[in-house]
């Protein structure tokens, strides 16, 4: 019960961080977007685990499973800010829900967990509801909509890196090392869109990457 409610508080918050990613993608290039997402949540991160938590700082036991869940959350983050920099925000959220289709597909797989047919038939169901979403048609697809089934398709890897990963390493651990790894990267492709953002675009900045630091801290820990 304690995961479920943890996981249920995640998704709560989240949604908050994009509705700020959508409305600064109106302003300023997405690739800044996703770089105060990073940055902020590596210092975050860092700030919090440091002052209460250090105890916890200490190299990862399973680096490649660590280095992959953070390149997953990374390319579904640019991914995703592209896409709602292009289309709008439900359709884009719509289209990212593929996720828990392809989430229960690789758990038989990837985590030997059983799916008895009742999740089939969602998995099934939720594979029809987004087919009715992207209305096959070749002139109805665009690279956005693309983008938003690959921000899908890599969250789900994610998600199963992130179950993998729960009886391994300390959540703030993997927290940190998923802010500080896109920030790094971020950091080197960032001064290429650069442009100066005000007082309201740093508080927003600010704003969605404490939202989305506090949000996945909880899907790590349910």
């Amino acid at each position: 019960m304690k995961a479920i409610l943890l996981n249920i508080s995640a998704w709560m918050l989240l949604p908050f961080m994009d509705g700020m990613a959508k409305h600064l993608s109106t302003e300023i290039h997405f690739i800044q977007v996703v770089w105060g997402r990073y940055f902020f949540m590596a210092i975050l991160s860092l700030l919090i685990t440091y002052f209460f938590f250090n105890h916890n700082l200490r190299w990862p036991k399973n680096l490649q499973i660590q280095l992959s869940r953070s390149l997953f959350l990374f390319l579904s983050t640019v991914f995703f800010f592209f896409s709602i920099s292009k289309i709008s925000l439900a359709e884009a959220l719509t289209l990212a829900f593929v996720s828990p289709i392809i989430v229960t597909i690789l758990s038989i797989f990837l985590l030997n967990e059983k799916v008895g047919i009742r999740r089939l038939i969602a998995v099934l169901l939720g594979f029809v509801g987004a087919l009715i979403v992207i209305r096959p048609g070749f002139n109805e697809i665009n690279i956005a909509t693309v983008a938003a089934l690959g921000t899908g398709i890599c969250y789900a890897f994610y998600m199963v890196s992130t179950r993998k990963l729960s009886s391994i390493d300390n959540p703030l651990l993997t927290l940190i090392f998923t802010g500080l790894s896109g920030a790094i990267v971020i950091s080197l492709i960032v001064p290429f869109f650069w442009t100066w953002l005000n007082y309201s675009q740093w508080l927003i900045l600010i704003s969605l990457a404490s939202i989305g630091t506090v949000g996945h801290l909880l899907i790590i820990l349910s």
